[in-house]
């Protein structure tokens, strides 16, 4: 005779005795979320190859949201504890749902180890790797399916959003693509890591000795040099999203990809904009708004402003007389002309690249070019830079469009300056929290994303720009 099958009832009973008699006890202060995160193991490298398991944004995500558990997030978890010791003292929400992701690894604090700068070889070692495990992640990442789903609502409603999300071939890091979208960067802007208490000083030399000529048995005339500080506070720059349900448990290396690239992008134009065009405060004071003088002067602390040639009642013409003119205003210190840069807005550019002077009738604007522009517009990004008085040209449409003079409000400006005396100093990291509660996310099967990111920017020598304001673009 056949065993007698157990019935559903005494399967259910079996069950019950095997579980838990309590559930997991919370410590005060202590979220469930956060208590697993401290039990959770830190992997020992990835499992299988790099291909196959990286570091994930939505994994980390999920994970925040209780989605998923420690031991399916076990890479993202072990990134969040060793940056959370990185940045220990700093003004984070490190615990309940909040979470650390790698935003700009470059700018990870590698050193301060016991009082000192110089890198920790391990620190250096874990965000070399951890940068690979990023680009793992993405493999399969199409940009072109990329593109069109920054058209839709992310989700899965439509097999053409992300429901049907194919392999192709890796395509970079991170960080690269948001700074990549940089003016500063592109510069050659000196970047430096915050540290985790979020405010840092630079001393600089502001004045000189002064040297006198006398007679004999004259008295001497002593002098000494002045010094300063260069202050960088955080401030605090913030994204707000919302992005359905389904994403963090659908996930795909498209899907992946499309969310870190938003992030960094909108993020790349905002730091951009403040650093052009804050106002100070609670933002970052940008170049256009530091105090201006029409002339360097030894130990002044002003950005240059130089007027253009051809003045107007409501907008100046930049002309090409203006170029050597600004080049002149310059410091001596600031080095050739391979160390300076040009920015601008992209139309602006192109504007002077085909400004002629006249030809065989006056005003006919038929003949050679005004303005020495060398390069051609493909070479911008790699290789051999566009060049104007053999300096090169980065342009952005960040530049503002909005300046105003007279009845005008659609005026720009155009900027020459030493950018390795301009210091961008933020986070490598950036804070990310999960929250799925809301009238309207809740009901939909939706979650808010908020990050954080904290950074500052200052002139080392304000001095080593120029400014050239309210130009019509043309």
């Amino acid at each position: 005779m056949a065993d007698k099958q157990p019935t559903f009832k005494e399967l259910l009973d079996a069950k019950r005795k095997a579980a838990p008699a309590k559930p997991t006890p919370r410590t005060k202060g202590q979220s469930v979320i956060a208590k697993m995160m401290a039990a959770a193991k830190p992997p020992f490298g990835v499992t299988g190859p790099l291909g196959e398991r990286g570091y994930s944004f939505q994994k980390a995500a999920a994970f925040c949201l209780g989605a998923i558990g420690a031991d399916q997030a076990k890479e993202e978890i072990h990134a969040h504890n060793v940056l959370k010791g990185y940045y220990a003292g700093a003004p984070m929400e490190f615990g309940g749902r909040g979470f650390l992701l790698p935003f700009a690894l470059d700018c990870v604090p590698v050193g301060y180890e016991q009082g000192t700068l110089d890198p920790d070889p391990k620190k250096v070692e874990f965000v070399s790797a951890l940068k690979q495990k990023i680009a793992a992640t993405t493999k399969g990442y199409d940009p072109d399916e990329a593109a069109r789903l920054r058209q839709k609502n992310i989700g899965t409603l439509q097999d053409n959003a992300v429901g049907t999300l194919v392999p192709f071939p890796v395509l970079g890091d991170l960080v690269e693509i948001q700074r990549n979208a940089e003016v500063f960067a592109r510069c050659g802007a000196t970047e430096v890591p915050l540290p985790p208490q979020g405010s840092m000083a630079l001393p600089k030399q502001t004045g000189t000795t002064t040297a006198y000529m006398v007679g004999e048995q004259q008295q001497l005339t002593g002098s000494d040099p002045a010094t300063g500080m260069v202050n960088f506070s955080a401030k605090k720059m913030t994204l707000l999203t919302t992005i359905n349900g389904e994403l963090f448990k659908f996930a795909s290396p498209t899907a992946e990809q499309l969310v870190r690239t938003d992030i960094a992008e909108v993020g790349a134009r905002k730091m951009d904009q403040q650093q052009l065009e804050g106002t100070g405060g609670t933002q970052v004071l940008g170049l256009l708004n530091y105090p201006t003088q029409s002339a360097w002067s030894t130990g002044s602390d002003k950005v240059i402003l130089h007027a253009a040639s051809t003045a107007g009642a409501n907008g100046d013409t930049f002309a090409w007389e203006d170029t050597a003119l600004m080049q002149g205003k310059l410091p001596d210190a600031v080095g050739d002309d391979t160390t300076l840069n040009w920015v601008m807005r992209r139309l602006m550019f192109a504007y002077l690249r085909n400004r002629r002077a006249d030809g065989t009738m006056p005003g006919d604007g038929k003949g050679p070019p005004l303005f020495n522009i060398t390069g051609t517009v493909a070479e911008v990004r790699g290789g051999t830079r566009t060049t104007m008085e053999n300096i090169p040209v980065v342009w952005s449409n960040t530049v503002s469009n909005s300046r105003a003079k007279g009845s005008a409000t659609n005026l720009t400006y155009i900027l020459l300056g030493y950018f390795k005396d301009w210091v961008t100093a933020r986070y490598g990291v950036m804070e990310v929290l999960a929250n799925p509660y809301g009238d309207t996310v809740f009901q939909n099967d939706q979650v808010y994303i908020r990050g954080i990111q904290r950074f500052d920017a200052a002139a080392r020598h304000p001095a080593s720009f120029v400014v050239c304001d309210v130009l019509v673009i043309g």
